[in-house]
């Protein structure tokens, strides 16, 4: 069985990698898991869980190719009615394997704080940039490491793990296919996006 990941980000590759070898699907003879540098052809800080979701299908289909199975995972912030800062940070998963068909799934989140928001959006730069102007971190690539979900948690939950939540949401379909209809609805019911492998 050949994963492609649709990001070279080692977090990302790592989360996948660790949740299918502990889901007991055995990627020790021949089986495995590669990264892909594609595109998500959204903006690098999606807003809403329209456009999070539309660059996790695009990542999973682009990285698809002759694999198996393609793996898309992206994250960014949706709307939070009666939190302080009005957002919250998500992750979605969403698992290709060419039957025209998206297993989509999402992780735990998170409210951003609201001095992270208020920079975000009067300097215009992405969360991570965000997160260290506002002295929450000093890492360079807060989502290449433990992320600030573990700044947040004291430790108790890291990125990998918050990714891996999203990708076992999103194996949900491939547990209990009686209950989520034959592959093909999301093409049918959404279009299909423009990079969808014919």
């Amino acid at each position: 069985m050949l994963i492609r990941v649709g990001s070279v980000n080692p977090t990302k590759v790592a989360a996948v990698e660790e949740y299918f070898f502990d889901a007991n699907i055995s990627l020790s003879k021949g089986e495995r898991v590669e990264a892909v540098d594609v595109l998500s052809e959204v903006r690098e800080q999606p807003v809403g869980l329209g456009e999070i979701t539309h660059g996790a299908n695009n990542r999973a289909c682009s990285a698809k190719g002759a694999a198996d199975l393609g793996v898309g995972i992206e994250s960014g912030i949706i709307d939070a009615p009666y939190t302080g800062s009005g957002y919250m940070n998500v992750v979605i998963c969403s698992l290709y394997d060419g039957t025209g068909d998206f297993k989509i799934g999402m992780g735990s989140g998170f409210e951003v704080p609201k001095e992270a928001i208020k920079i975000y959006f009067r300097d215009g730069v992405d969360l991570s940039e965000a997160f260290r102007r506002g002295e929450f971190t000093t890492e360079e690539k807060i989502g290449y490491g433990k992320g600030l979900v573990h700044t947040l948690t004291s430790g108790k939950l890291d990125r990998k793990q918050y990714i891996r939540q999203a990708i076992e949401m999103a194996m949900v379909q491939y547990r209990h296919p009686k209950w989520y209809g034959p592959p093909g609805r999301t093409l049918d019911v959404y279009g299909p996006l423009a990079n969808v492998p014919s």
